[in-house]
């Protein structure tokens, strides 16, 4: 799942986390959601 991620590219990767885009289906999942659970947690 962390190599889809990569693959997707920091641009997507950051929308989504920042709730800018909605995550597509296929890469929904634990790995972004600790990304996301990480970026809120920090601000």
């Amino acid at each position: 799942m962390f190599e889809a991620l990569l693959d997707a590219g920091d641009p997507s990767i950051f929308a989504w986390v920042r709730g800018d885009e909605d995550v597509p289906a296929e890469f929904q999942g634990p790995v972004l959601d600790m990304i996301k659970d990480f970026h809120i947690n920090q601000i």
